[in-house]
């Protein structure tokens, strides 16, 4: 991760936009961010982490507020931060929430907080989000850490310096975790305890239904569980089969138990069927004498009866006879009913036709209707027979009215066609001259555009050329640079071999040891051996010197090759180029792409000139066939206009014949039809009735005379006797019912008692049923509970054989995962820390992260022990700290004068300062060097160097000036004025009352 650029806004205390370029400040490696108390140091940091998280770090965070008091109130908070972050650039950018006024009115609307992340692609910035959640986890993702472990990690924060070197074991793994992604680690742990819980379930889950399983057989066999088997907590007590002995024995208890119920339940059957036949015998003969006494009863009471049966009998006949009598009656009582109602319906009728005619109704008879109801349905047919000749009448009319309004139209668009035709040959001849005149222009085009392509290729060579030239100035620009920075270089290694030379006598007194001969002056004893002096150079220092060297020499020569290849094809192209300004070829070039494009232009309008000048032609000769067409219908509509005048002549005649009277109206002959025929329905109708009412009169006679003919046929003295005799149907069918049943009594009553069975069971002595039914009872009875006995042990032995195969394979289930719990849990406690083999209580994430940790503390204590004078050291511990439940990540500081071991927080304020220094910038090395961990190469030190005293403060400086053979960056954060001639490179931040401002000042002055 570096930054490069960052722009603040109405942020803290900016009340205007400022901006810091890192990428300038990155030059000199460490650069000093100072200012005065208050000034808004920390609030740059604070813009870096409110960029990358949306937030700033510990307790300025829950303040909330982050937008400046001094900046107007319309002024948008905003922090604008381009930095790279595996190897793609991004820019973030974020407002946070704020109050503005309201845009209607007074007071103050919230404003919500937004984010945009954009990453450089092909030279053009693109989009990645604009949602706040997803540009967090983008963040997040990127540099492998959150907001709390990057101001752990990279800015080190005001107040909170040695939180890494304090915090406890958890605490370290949850850092590391992010950094090094060992995350897969801990889902191990996770999957192992998710499965161990799961197994511990099942296996549960099994033990429940084997119990359940054990107690229903124990159910079911009406026996007691062994009492050794009350707890299932050892199975492997039961694996040895006993279960199934003791299953296999309740079984054949059972099938034994069943033998015996079957052979009492076949002794029992045997004496039901005989108390039931004997039951079922004494019962038959009891209703067989019950039979015998209720025909003897009912044959008694039928002889006591006769002479009411020979009554009914006699009633019957003369019903029947009277019934064709009372059927005629009932048709003569019809028909003079019948008779009454015409003779009023005719009186209606001819009443009528008398107020509609204005007769007398006593002059009217069936004759004289008929004959006036065929004059007036002649009239109507007559005056029917025209109407389709009215409906032509009016047709016509109508056709008339239409041809004359046609002719009229055919008048007026034939003049319309006319003075149209005569505008068009003066069109014609002007589109005719301007199509002569365009074809003359577009004739050039083709010549133009070569002239253009031309001019084009020679203005090309002067942009080629200048790029050329540009190329020359800037490559000759960094050679120039270059050539400086290995005379530079060069410089350097003299100085550096003149230093070795100087600490010669050290370096030799480093390869001495005890009792051998010294290289100089030969003896066996080093009472003062010589001691390197501070930042004194090493032979890798030499090395790398030498290597830079290499390195600058070979990119001077790159750029050597450049300036030289640029040079030659600039004076190749000029060659060929010739005499001539660039601004003249601009100008030619301008001349000639004008003259291109008029050439096109009349190119173009030629074509739709041509295409008018056709429509024009075309128009004139559809005008002309227009104008003929237009002549020949208007003869055509004055002829039918006429014919259709002399046929409305002829019909209007034959209506006047009809009606009367000349009119041209046709509703008047649908008036003549509907009173003609209404008159002739009137009078068919009354003429209907009398013929009707005569008619029924007769029948009525007749009906009347038949009736009385058919009483005295059937042997009644009048009709009156007749009809007094007769019955209706329901009366008949009650007498003819009640001797049918009379006589169906009387047979079924002799044939009971001609029965021998029945005459035998009559004559016998009474059977005692309530004995016999007694003894039935109770053989039912035993034979029922011989019966449930059985079907209760057949069903106990089924029941008992299903939950016998039930719990063998309950036990198979459930043996596998017994055996795999076993494994899981061991294996989840060895992991988590808690099983008795890890005697380090060491996580298995702590164990891997472990090593991690041992390479952070190698690489702090290779700058520890500089900033020290080899005083202090770091050590990796498995051991748990105080207070801690995990071990494995635990830090402790080897102070060498006196070889022991200091925990973290016995360590003074400079001390600790010192320390956690050297650990945050070896958990960057390390973090950098991890493949799957984000480069860190831009770290803050927010403060502390205030608690050092001069030599420490210049050891950890000189640790500082070595970061930069990595290409990291540091930005020091103090006020310490004794850093700021030491940092030429500057960032200060200076208040005011109107708000702080930010002045960058290089190293170079």
């Amino acid at each position: 991760m570096r930054l490069h650029s960052l722009e603040i806004t109405a942020f803290g205390p900016f009340a205007e936009t400022v901006s810091v370029d890192f990428d300038a400040l990155s030059e000199a490696s460490v650069f000093l961010l100072c200012g005065d108390t208050g000034a808004g140091k920390t609030t740059v940091l604070d813009a870096v982490c409110f960029a990358f998280y949306g937030d700033v770090p510990s307790a300025r965070s829950a303040a909330k507020q982050l937008r400046s008091h001094h900046a107007a109130e319309t002024a948008v908070p905003r922090v604008v931060l381009e930095a790279t972050v595996s190897g793609r650039r991004f820019r973030l950018t974020r407002s946070p929430q704020w109050q503005r006024p309201k845009k209607r009115g007074t007071g103050r609307t919230n404003e919500q907080a937004h984010a945009l992340v954009e990453e450089l692609v092909h030279g053009q910035w693109a989009s990645l989000t604009n949602r706040l959640d997803e540009a967090g986890h983008l963040v997040t993702d990127l540099l492998g850490m959150n907001l709390a472990q990057f101001g752990q990690v990279v800015l080190l924060p005001q107040g909170q310096f040695d939180t890494f070197l304090r915090a406890t074991s958890d605490e370290r793994h949850a850092v590391l975790t992010q950094l090094f992604r060992t995350q897969r680690f801990e889902d191990v742990e996770s999957w192992l305890a998710q499965r161990r819980t799961t197994l511990r379930r099942e296996c549960e889950t099994h033990e429940r239904t084997v119990t359940a399983l054990l107690h229903r057989v124990s159910e079911v066999a009406g026996t007691e569980l062994p009492a050794e088997w009350s707890d299932l907590a050892e199975w492997s007590d039961l694996a040895d089969g006993r279960i199934s002995t003791w299953s296999s024995g309740l079984t054949e208890t059972t099938t034994v138990e069943l033998a015996a119920a079957e052979t009492q339940l076949i002794a029992v059957s045997a004496g039901h069927v005989r108390a039931a036949e004997a039951h079922d015998e004494g019962r038959r003969r009891h209703d067989l004498r019950a039979r015998h006494d209720r025909a003897h009863r009912v044959f008694e009471e039928l002889v006591a009866a006769a002479a009411d049966a020979q009554s009914d009998r006699q009633r019957l006949a003369e019903a029947r006879r009277a019934g064709t009598v009372r059927t005629l009656a009932l048709v003569a009582d019809g028909c003079a009913a019948a008779a009454d109602r015409a003779r009023s319906a005719a009186s209606r009728a001819v009443q009528a036709v008398a107020e509609a005619f204005a007769v007398d109704s006593e002059s009217l008879d069936d004759t004289t209707l008929a004959e006036r109801a065929r004059a007036a349905t002649q009239r109507a047919a007559v005056a029917r027979s025209f109407e389709p000749r009215a409906r032509e009448l009016a047709t016509t009319h109508s056709r008339r009215a239409e041809l004359g309004e046609t002719a009229e139209r055919i008048e007026q668009e034939r003049t319309e066609v006319g003075r149209r035709a005569a505008a068009l040959p003066g069109q014609i001849g002007a589109l005719t001259q301007r199509v002569d005149t365009l074809r003359a222009k577009a004739a050039r085009v083709a010549e133009a555009r070569l002239h253009v392509s031309e001019i084009g290729k020679r203005v090309a060579c002067f942009a080629v050329i200048s790029e050329l030239e540009f190329q020359v100035a800037a490559f000759g620009a960094k050679r120039d640079a270059q050539r400086e920075v290995t005379v530079s270089l060069r410089e350097q290694m003299l100085s550096l071999r003149e230093s070795r030379l100087h600490e010669m006598a050290a370096e030799l007194a480093a390869v001495m040891a005890v009792g051998q001969d010294c290289p100089v002056c030969g003896s066996h004893e080093h009472p003062s051996p010589a001691r390197w002096s501070p930042g004194a150079p090493t032979t890798t220092d030499e090395q790398e010197l030498r290597k830079r060297i290499d390195d600058a020499e070979v990119l001077l020569e790159t750029h050597n090759d450049h300036v030289r290849g640029y040079q030659a094809r600039l004076d190749h192209l000029r060659s060929e180029l010739g005499p001539g300004a660039e601004d003249d070829a601009l100008a030619e070039l301008k001349r000639a792409e004008q003259a291109h494009a008029d050439a096109r232009e009349s190119a173009t309008e030629l074509v739709a000139v041509e295409r008018e000048l056709a429509d024009a032609m075309q128009t004139e000769r559809e005008l002309v066939r227009t104008v003929s067409r237009l002549d020949a219908d208007l003869r055509v509509t004055r002829e039918q206009e006429a014919v259709a005048r002399r046929a409305a002549d002829a019909l209007s005649s034959e209506l006047a014949a009809i009606l009367g009277h000349r009119t041209d109206d046709v509703t008047e002959l649908d008036d003549l039809i509907r009173h003609n025929e209404h008159a002739a329905d009137l009078l068919a109708t009354a003429r209907d009735a009398l013929v009707d009412q005569t008619g029924r009169v007769e029948r009525a006679a007749e009906s009347a005379a038949l009736a009385t003919r058919s009483a005295l046929d059937q042997g009644f003295p009048d009709l009156t006797s007749a009809l007094h005799a007769a019955l209706d149907q329901d009366e008949c069918a009650d007498l003819e019912a009640r001797l049918e049943a009379r006589q169906r009594a009387e047979a079924e009553s002799q044939s009971v008692l001609a029965d021998p069975d029945v005459r035998a069971a009559a004559e016998a002595e009474t059977p005692d049923l309530e004995g016999l039914s007694c003894a039935r009872d109770q053989a039912d009875q035993a034979l029922s509970e011989a019966s449930a006995t059985r079907q209760l042990v057949a069903r106990r032995r089924d029941r008992l054989a299903v939950q016998v195969r039930e719990l063998g394979a309950a036990l198979d289930t459930w043996a596998p995962q017994r055996a795999e719990y076993s494994v899981v849990r061991s294996l989840a406690e060895l992991v988590e820390g808690k099983g008795a083999d890890n005697t380090r209580q060491m996580r298995l994430s702590a164990y891997v992260l472990a090593a991690r940790l041992s390479q952070v503390v190698a690489a702090a204590n290779e700058r520890l022990a500089g900033m020290t004078d080899d005083r202090y050291l770091l050590e990796h511990t498995a051991q748990r700290g105080v207070g801690e439940r995990r071990g494995g990540l635990s830090l402790l500081v080897r102070d060498q004068w006196t070889d022991e071991q200091r925990d973290p927080v016995t360590l003074s304020g400079g001390e600790t300062f010192v320390v956690s220094l050297a650990l945050a910038l070896g958990l960057a090395d390390v973090v950098t060097g991890e493949a799957g961990g984000a480069r860190i190469e831009t770290l803050f030190v927010d403060e502390g160097f205030g608690s050092l005293d001069s030599d420490t403060l210049e050891l950890v400086m000189d640790t500082l000036d070595r970061l930069r053979e990595g290409g990291r960056v540091v930005g020091v954060v103090s006020h310490v004025p004794e850093l700021r001639t030491r940092i030429p490179t500057q960032l200060m931040v200076r208040k005011a009352r109107w708000g702080s401002t930010l002045d960058q000042r290089l190293g170079d002055g």
